[in-house]
């Protein structure tokens, strides 16, 4: 990081965005693929 607002919150609002693309794309995973594992998270370990 720069240490400059702008730069931060677009480095946030770009981490929103991609966790809704993870979340959308895991949950067609689970639903295509019956032997997918079910502990798997869809972009932070142990969190999302």
């Amino acid at each position: 990081m720069t240490q400059c607002v702008s730069v931060g919150l677009f480095t946030l609002l770009c981490f929103i965005q991609m966790t809704v693309w993870a979340k959308d794309k895991h949950g067609t995973y689970i639903r295509e693929f019956k032997d997918y594992p079910s502990f798997r998270m869809s972009i932070i370990p142990f969190l999302l």
